[in-house]
């Protein structure tokens, strides 16, 4: 299949009719120089997309709640009650109005879908997902941070923002369960910032290209924050051992510890050109 092992890659690279013409030559090299092109295929970097569509009208008093999938090399996948699903054409979105309404490059990566899914499926499980706690938006929060080391901006999160205190949205909720929403009891033990501690070990370190951004004390910035509604300029106080960063802002009234995991969703370096 498409999806062949590093040895299956040596065994095409070199045809079979020239395999004679090696060995009389006494070509010893044969197989370095095969293995040396497939250690170059197994460095090729791979596109990754992320897909968004709104669910229903934006209501101004409820939150705008998305469906997300992310795909890499062209091949979507998603999350949904039957596990993560592959598809093309960005099918999961495709019965939703104007869906997909929002492709957007995110970058490439290392690693491949595949790759991908053996690292997320211990997670996202059939029969798992939860409207409010463990739904599309989280599965794509956690691709593309052990794809890329980013997270997916929260603006796509606001209902796993609100799944602590659903009765203060009760409207929205009912809207997109019509009115069937229940806890699953699956997804109890899902714990989404302990799942990317857990993959920030085990994505490419040479993708992390978010969490390892090599930042400096004295570093200006812009960190994300709530009580502005937006970004604000800031600038790096500490960076710890561990890849958390401090950094002070609203001329040093405030201060705030940012975890490794939270790097590529909340801090991001300045930008003159930045709302």
């Amino acid at each position: 299949g498409a999806q062949g092992t590093p040895g299956g890659l040596r065994r095409r690279l070199l045809p079979v009719a020239d395999l004679p013409r090696c060995k009389a030559m006494g070509n010893t090299d044969c197989h370095a120089a095969s293995s040396s092109t497939a250690a170059a295929f197994s460095k090729k970097r791979h596109k990754v997309q992320l897909a968004a569509t709104p669910l229903g009208p934006h209501v101004p008093t409820m939150p705008q709640a998305y469906h997300t999938s992310v795909a890499v090399d062209s091949i979507e996948f998603s999350f949904s009650r039957r596990g993560i699903v592959s598809a093309r054409n960005f099918q999961s979105h495709l019965h939703l109005t104007g869906g997909p309404h929002q492709i957007v490059d995110m970058g490439t990566s290392s690693m491949t879908g595949p790759q991908m899914v053996k690292a997320l499926k211990l997670y996202f499980k059939e029969q798992s997902y939860d409207l409010l706690r463990k739904n599309c938006n989280t599965f794509s929060d956690c691709a593309l941070f052990f794809l890329l080391g980013r997270r997916l901006d929260q603006k796509y999160c606001e209902l796993e923002q609100i799944g602590t205190s659903a009765d203060k949205h009760i409207g929205l909720v009912r809207m997109l369960s019509w009115g069937d929403y229940r806890p699953n009891p699956k997804a109890d033990e899902f714990v989404l910032e302990d799942v990317m501690g857990e993959l920030n070990g085990s994505s490419g370190s040479e993708d992390k290209e978010n969490s390892e951004r090599n930042y400096k004390a004295g570093q200006h910035v812009q960190v994300l924050s709530r009580m502005h509604k937006g970004w604000v300029g800031a600038t790096v106080l500490v960076v710890r051992q561990t890849g958390a960063v401090t950094v002070l802002y609203d001329s040093g009234q405030h201060q705030k510890e940012v975890p490794v995991t939270e790097l590529g969703r909340i801090l991001r370096p300045f930008k003159t050109d930045s709302n």
